[in-house]
Order: structure tokens, then sequence, then C-alpha cells
């Protein structure tokens, strides 16, 4: 299971169309603080973060997400 967390609702969606056409199940947050929740209540394999978000941007959630779990596999990504 792989959770992408972006607070841009259409490049969520272009995202989880792709990765699902490629048979990965995929939960979406909208936000850092949604992702942390869900990262927590999932447990997913791997976590895809844009690292430009307002509130708790992406240097945030893998600060927050290593603190869970020392070992999670994180990729960032930016469209910046």
């Amino acid at each position: 299971m792989i959770l992408f967390i972006d607070d841009d609702g259409f490049y969520r969606g272009v995202i989880r169309s792709t990765l699902e056409a490629n048979a990965y199940q995929v939960i979406e947050a909208s936000g850092g603080a949604e992702g942390v929740e869900m990262y927590q209540k999932c447990n997913p394999t791997v976590v895809i973060t844009d690292m430009r978000m307002p509130g708790m941007d992406g240097a945030d959630v893998i600060r927050a997400i290593r603190e869970i779990n020392r070992r999670a596999r994180i990729v960032a990504v930016t469209g910046a």
C-alpha cells in the first residue's frame, strides 16, 4: 500500500490513477497532518509526500513519520 500526500487534488488524482493502473493500492491525504495520521492508522509500505504544502510541509511529514518508524520508506517529490 502506498500513502500519497499532496495538497493538490488534481495531482493526487493523476498519481493515484497511474499507480493503480500498475496494480498498486493507494491511499491519499490532502495535507501533512492528515498524512501522518493515516500513516499511523494504515501502516503503508511506502509514503510519497509533496515537499511544498501549507501548514505541515513535506520536511515536517518526514520528521514526524521517522519518529514513528525510523525505517519508513519515504519518497519526497515537488513540482517547484
